[in-house]
């Protein structure tokens, strides 16, 4: 099989994720990265974007999802690729990450990060 993967990489985004009060009034600092695979096929005979994943759109699924505070970031991670693969049925895999700007884990730490996967064939 021949795939594309569209991807976009460590968008960033100022929200209030996370598990605790502070994180919760403050917010951070997130990148968030897509890929998306496809049918190469489909593409190569239409040429048209209809026939692929528009990455202006996968940015604003992301977007929208970041501006609604979460507790949880792989429970983000999840609703970003359900939302991915209702927009893109073509969609074949998702694969989501998540990363925290210095997480508050009691030292001293660059970032965290959620990797989440949904194959879709």
């Amino acid at each position: 099989m021949n795939s594309f993967s569209i991807h976009l990489h460590e968008c960033e985004f100022f929200a209030y994720h996370g598990l605790y009060d502070e994180e919760q009034k403050e917010g951070n600092v997130f990148w968030v990265s897509i890929e998306v695979q496809i049918d190469a096929n489909l593409f190569l005979t239409s040429g048209l974007l209809s026939d692929s994943i528009d990455y202006q759109k996968m940015y604003e699924i992301a977007k929208a999802r970041m501006e609604i505070p979460t507790k949880l970031l792989e429970q983000l991670a999840v609703w970003i690729a359900e939302d991915i693969e209702r927009k893109f049925p073509i969609a074949q895999l998702i694969h989501i990450a998540i990363s925290k700007k210095t997480p508050r884990i009691g030292g001293i730490c660059k970032s965290s990060e959620i990797i989440y996967q949904r194959s879709l064939i």
